[in-house]
């Protein structure tokens, strides 16, 4: 989908976050295409001739990928166009402002600021509800790619589902590293929480930093970006 420029303040709109997600820089985003759902198990295969996600089924993400995994996919997938398209993952800023249409003042993903197990893929069992969910039922794993409605920009399940990675390091405090793809880190920002998430870890300006860039968990897949 085609997501175009403008300048927003990326991090917390609330007053309710950590502490890494203040410092609120205001930044200013290229326009860009970033992909409608996050990557599913066919096409994941369609390249790479495997599948090692948990949760099975050609139209859900692929999980239990690694950063690595994803650069070589990457890596094949341009190979294929022979230059003619750039793939690539966003950057922890591009993901935001598309996350937020723009850079609008919403606390989720699909144009909400109340997480609805009946809008997202996220725990919301009722011992963790927040006064900004609902509790209903949690599925406990992944759903197909289009179960839920999009936000206004036509972008499926940024909250919720699986984790994305992004290709910008991670820091403690919005620096500039965020708008960048860093070729080598210890730690990459992951985004938009998964299937397994609280209501707290599925808001647009939660920061995920836990796992290594060789880490895999069923919890964890990716969307592609590239440039216009």
């Amino acid at each position: 989908m085609s997501v175009p420029g403008g300048s927003f303040r990326i991090g917390d709109q609330f007053d309710e976050g950590s502490d890494d997600e203040q410092n609120n820089r205001k930044i200013t985003i290229q326009p860009f295409h970033l992909g409608a759902t996050e990557v599913t198990q066919g096409q994941w295969k369609a390249v790479m001739s495997s599948n090692p996600s948990r949760c099975r089924g050609d139209d859900r993400p692929v999980e239990e990928v690694s950063r690595y995994n994803v650069q070589e996919f990457i890596r094949k997938l341009n190979s294929r166009h022979g230059g003619k398209y750039r793939f690539r993952l966003p950057t922890e800023a591009e993901w935001e402002y598309a996350c937020r249409e723009g850079g609008r003042k919403v606390r989720f993903c699909n144009s909400s600021d109340l997480a609805n197990p009946s809008e997202m893929n996220f725990n919301g069992s009722a011992e963790k509800k927040e006064p900004y969910s609902v509790a209903g039922e949690y599925l406990e794993e992944t759903t197909p790619a289009e179960s839920f409605p999009p936000n206004s920009l036509g972008l499926y399940d940024m909250s919720g589902n699986v984790w994305e990675w992004t290709c910008s390091e991670y820091q403690d405090r919005y620096d500039g590293s965020e708008e960048r793809c860093a070729d080598q880190a210890d730690r990459y920002s992951l985004r938009g929480g998964s299937w397994g998430s609280f209501p707290w870890g599925v808001r647009a300006a939660y920061r995920n930093h836990h796992h290594l860039p060789a880490s895999r968990s069923d919890h964890i897949g990716f969307r592609l970006a590239r440039d216009n």
